[in-house]
């Protein structure tokens, strides 16, 4: 049982929050940007599900899931950048939801990804996607702050509770991150089992904070 969760803890976890989450989104109606929140939300698990179960299925078919790696990197990257600055912008902008900057902002962004990938897979190295990685987390960091700072300021603050639990639990999750990038390429680590944990951190977070959303809703929303 040790070995099963050491190895799949992640996934098993996901698949619970995805599951409770998506009760959750059917269970309650929610202001437009907050359930779009949790419909982004709900698909990041939904990816990095499909990621693990197609790397573990590459490995068994083909003895090697270098590619399928990159893909996959690529996909959660761009869809994390897509996600974060979605809410930014309509967080920041309620009334202009569909500004012309929002998809230039996303392309831009997206580049760095794509080419760290190509890097990547022709020098047969993780370097350069670690490296655009590290970046996008400081990134994503700061732009989930700047959502929460404009949740909290809100007057709608009690009615997008499902978000500020979302955006505060990627802070947890990047601020780990960023202290597993940082030990790893220092020396102090020699796997990547830091990274694994600090994920298994944030996803506890947002499995725990789906009671406190209950509690919330069954006294103040009710």
């Amino acid at each position: 049982m040790h070995d099963i969760i050491n190895v799949y803890g992640t996934s098993i976890l996901r698949i619970i929050a995805l599951i409770l989450w998506w009760i959750l989104l059917k269970k309650h109606k929610f202001e437009s940007t907050n359930r779009l929140s949790i419909i982004y939300f709900i698909s990041f698990f939904g990816i990095f599900i499909l990621w693990n179960f197609s790397m573990i299925i590459s490995k068994y078919l083909f003895g090697k899931s270098n590619e399928v790696y990159l893909v996959f990197w690529v996909i959660a990257s761009v869809f994390e950048l897509f996600f974060i600055t979605k809410i930014l912008f309509l967080t920041l902008s309620p009334s202009k939801p569909n500004s012309d900057i929002f998809p230039i902002t996303v392309s831009v962004i997206t580049i760095p990804i794509i080419l760290a990938a190509i890097l990547s897979y022709t020098n047969r190295s993780y370097n350069p996607i670690n490296t655009t990685d590290f970046f996008n987390i400081i990134l994503l960091l700061l732009g989930t702050i700047v959502i929460l700072r404009n949740l909290l300021i809100g007057e709608n603050f009690l009615n997008n509770i499902e978000s500020f639990f979302i955006f505060s639990g990627f802070a947890l999750y990047f601020v780990l991150h960023i202290l597993a990038s940082n030990s790893f390429s220092l020396g102090f680590l020699e796997n990547w089992n830091f990274g694994k944990y600090a994920t298994i951190v944030s996803l506890i977070y947002w499995l725990g904070s789906l009671f406190f959303i209950w509690k919330i809703r069954s006294r103040h929303l009710s």
